[in-house]
């Protein structure tokens, strides 16, 4: 659809209530000569309550007045910002304190204005936003974004993906930013990119750091939902003489511990080898198991330097293992990037890599064949939209259950519930 198309369905309805596009929805033509054209289309109507449109490139539905004093679409409950427009901070501030009913906020490749700082007031830059009413807080894509700072007790969903200064996260959910936050039930942070942004550099931008991401899960006491970044590998400092598998494997086990009865999805992005992500698991799990557990995804390490070199039998049984514990995983995704291509590779190192990924792919069919019941089990190259962004909820990818989810978000914002 061109936004033209999009900006007059907006502008002929009298009584519109809500307007969605998904990524992928809209053509652009960042050449042309108006915003509208470009696919920034501004609705300044009383009655909406949504205004969704993800992705990257993606059309973006804009209250009127973002970035201009003058009239706002004040009952809003929902707002996914796409990529067309810039926004930063000072537009953030005033959609908090002109939507009060504000649930649900996305924004996806904001400007460098938007560093997480003034959301609430330009003379107190450190108090936080107070937003009692949002559930849902997803950025993407937002290269200066540094922080988050919220008083919101119904903070459900937070997400921050591929912002790489990205770096800390007060949250007050009633208990004051070190107290607990009942609420919260999904935290993703991480590098959900295509490989083809990343390959040539073997690795994963730095996103979250370890401390901050830790201290963040440790406060989620019914965490169903969970991304860990490449990055939250705790300094050698913090985890004696162990190597950076072995610190991860016994920082993260504690952090997770207790959310062994409420963890549904887990993505873990740092490169493990398998059988030291099913220790990871296993220690989470502890005697009780992880019985809610349905879908985990994982970055395999194929870095013969940092593990035991990968043996397809070794995958299988550590495969095997995980399933035993989680009675109801039905979707397990391991992601290897292959070889990495650049002049710091040499071919030994590149052919010790592409036989760690081949014995990874054996191993994951080998243990999909000893395992009785139904488990899909996949291997791919990234964390990129569907393979994991869209399942565990991004501000750029599409809607994880598809139109009937749709439906339910816009009936609900209707209502005002």
């Amino acid at each position: 659809m061109l936004p033209a198309t999009l900006l007059f369905c907006c502008d002929a309805s009298s009584a519109l209530e809500a307007a969605w596009v998904e990524p992928g929805a809209t053509r652009l033509n960042e050449a042309a000569r108006t915003a509208g054209a470009r696919g920034i289309i501004p609705v300044d109507k009383d009655d909406v309550t949504t205004l969704v449109a993800r992705g990257a490139g993606a059309c973006t539905l804009i209250p009127r007045a973002v970035g201009v004093a003058g009239i706002f679409t004040k009952n809003l409950t929902r707002l996914a910002v796409g990529g067309a427009a810039a926004v930063g901070d000072d537009d953030v501030r005033q959609v908090f304190r002109a939507c009060a009913s504000l649930r649900a906020l996305e924004i996806c490749e904001a400007s460098d204005a938007l560093t997480g700082k003034n959301w609430w007031s330009k003379d107190a830059p450190d108090v936080p936003a107070q937003v009692p009413k949002l559930e849902r807080l997803r950025l993407a894509r937002c290269g200066a974004l540094r922080e988050v700072t919220l008083f919101a007790p119904e903070l459900r969903d937070l997400a921050a993906t591929d912002c790489p200064a990205f770096r800390a996260v007060a949250i007050d959910g009633g208990a004051g930013t070190q107290g607990a936050l009942p609420a919260m039930r999904s935290a993703v942070f991480g590098d959900f990119r295509p490989v083809e942004a990343y390959r040539e550099r073997a690795a994963r931008r730095a996103t979250t750091p370890a401390e901050t991401a830790v201290a963040l899960v440790k406060r989620c006491v019914a965490l169903e939902t969970v991304s860990v970044p490449a990055s939250a590998t705790p300094e050698r400092a913090l985890g004696g003489d162990r190597g950076p598998e072995d610190r991860f494997v016994a920082a993260w086990s504690e952090a997770l511990r207790d959310r062994a009865a409420t963890l549904a999805r887990v993505c873990v992005q740092r490169p493990l080898s398998v059988p030291n992500l099913a220790r990871l698991l296993a220690n989470v799990a502890g005697e009780t198991g992880l019985p809610r557990l349905a879908e985990l995804y994982f970055a395999a390490s194929t870095d013969a330097g940092e593990s035991e070199p990968t043996e397809a039998n070794a995958v299988a049984d550590a495969l095997v293992d995980v399933i035993a514990l989680c009675p109801a995983l039905g979707k397990v995704t391991i992601v290897d990037p292959g070889p990495a291509r650049n002049a710091e590779t040499t071919q030994t190192a590149s052919a010790l890599s592409a036989r760690a990924s081949l014995e990874t792919a054996r191993g994951a069919l080998l243990a999909r064949c000893r395992v009785a019941r139904s488990v899909a089990m996949d291997v791919t190259c990234d964390f990129h939209g569907e393979a994991a962004g869209t399942w565990l909820g991004t501000a750029d990818a599409r809607e994880r259950d598809g139109l009937a989810a749709i439906r339910r978000a816009l009936d609900e914002d209707v209502r005002g519930k």
